[in-house]
């Protein structure tokens, strides 16, 4: 719970910085191929969370891992490096896509059918649910 209070302040901070720089699109995407790195590189995940390797270390790994990344998320990184917060990298990068959404006043939605709906249908479905 505390954790996830702590995610949800980081994502705060880095939307509202991403916001001032117009760079919202930039930092997510960043944020969601992080999640995804730490989600399907277990080695990756085990060094960043381990407490024994040095904050340097751990900020040269990100560093050259995410070379290409917004000049906000490495430094947002870095800050959760430094205060040991690494572990909420995935929850604050869910967080950071929601505060998106909200801003954005965007809902996500899943359509089940028990057919396929034809062109038309999903024309008229995405025009209702753009109405809402």
């Amino acid at each position: 719970m505390a954790d996830d209070r702590a995610a949800r302040r980081y994502a705060q901070a880095a939307f509202d910085a991403a916001k001032a720089a117009n760079a919202i699109p930039s930092v997510e995407s960043d944020l969601h191929a992080i999640s995804g790195v730490f989600a399907n590189e277990p080695q990756l995940r085990a060094f960043i969370l381990s407490p024994d390797i040095p904050r340097d270390k751990k900020h040269l790994a990100f560093d050259t891992a995410f070379r290409d990344a917004n000049p906000l998320t490495k430094q947002l990184l870095k800050v959760m490096i430094d205060k040991r917060r690494e572990s909420l990298m995935g929850v604050m990068a869910t967080e950071f896509e929601t505060l998106r959404r909200e801003y954005e006043t965007t809902i996500r939605a899943v359509v089940s059918s028990a057919q396929p709906l034809s062109d038309d249908e999903k024309a008229r479905l995405v025009t209702k649910m753009s109405q809402a």
